[in-house]
C-alpha cells in the first residue's frame, strides 16, 4: 500500500530552460552563452555534479565558471542568470493540490544545487507549501540514481521503500528508485501521472 508520494522537481513540478541562462550571458558579455552551457554539460559535468552534491560552494562554482569562460559578470548577475530558468507546471501543481486535499503525504526529491533550491522555494511558495518533506541532493550529499538517496528519502518520509510512489522524468532515476524498493513511474505529463494514481486507488 502506498503511504507516501515523492515528486522530482525539474521536468515534473517545474519546467526549466537553460537557454534563458545562455541568453543572459550573451546579453551581458561578449561570450556565446549557448556555447558556455553546452560546454558545461559536455566537459565540466564533474563540477556540476559536485555542485549538486553540496561539495562545492556557490561562490566557488560561479567563480570557476567566470574564470573558465572569461565572463565579465558579477557573482549576483551570474547567479540570477543561473536561477531564472524555472516556470511552474500548472497541471502538475493542480494534481499535487488534489493529493494534498485528500491528505496524502507528499515530498520532493531532487538533484539540485543550493541556489536553485533556495530560489524555487522563494519563487513558488504555494507549490512547495504542499509538501511534507523537501529533500535536495546538495543537503543529503547523495544524488539520484544512487540507491542510498532513495533509502534516505524513505527514512525521511517515515515509511518503508515499498510504501513510496515516486515520479521522475528521467528513466535512470526510476530504475534507481525501483532498485531501492520504490514503486516508481517515469513522468511524462500530469494526465499520465493522474492515471497512475487512479490505477493505485490513490485518487
Amino acid at each position: 500500500m502506498i503511504k507516501f508520494i515523492y515528486f522530482d522537481m525539474g521536468g515534473v513540478l517545474l519546467n526549466f530552460d537553460f537557454s534563458k541562462t545562455a541568453n543572459a550571458i550573451t546579453a551581458q558579455t561578449s561570450v556565446d552563452g549557448r556555447g558556455v552551457i553546452n560546454d558545461l554539460y559536455t566537459n565540466f559535468m564533474d563540477q556540476w555534479n559536485d555542485f549538486e552534491l553540496g561539495a562545492i560552494q556557490p561562490e566557488v562554482f560561479f567563480d570557476n565558471i567566470k574564470s573558465i569562460f572569461h565572463l565579465s559578470m558579477s557573482f549576483d548577475a551570474l547567479k540570477k542568470a543561473y536561477n531564472e530558468i524555472f516556470t511552474l507546471k500548472e497541471d502538475t501543481f493542480q494534481l499535487v493540490k488534489k493529493l494534498k486535499e485528500k491528505g496524502v503525504p507528499l515530498g520532493v526529491l531532487s538533484n539540485t544545487s543550493p541556489p536553485h533550491w533556495d530560489y524555487v522555494q522563494a519563487t513558488f511558495p504555494e507549490l512547495f507549501s504542499q509538501f511534507d518533506v523537501l529533500l535536495g541532493s546538495h543537503e543529503l550529499h547523495l544524488a539520484k540514481p544512487d540507491k542510498q538517496i532513495y533509502l534516505a528519502a524513505a527514512q525521511a518520509a517515515g515509511v518503508k521503500p515499498s510504501e513510496i510512489l515516486f515520479f521522475d522524468d528521467l528513466n535512470i532515476n526510476i530504475v534507481g528508485a525501483k532498485i531501492a524498493g520504490f514503486d516508481a513511474v517515469q513522468f511524462y505529463d500530469a494526465a499520465q501521472a493522474e492515471e497512475e494514481l487512479k490505477a493505485r486507488n490513490i485518487l
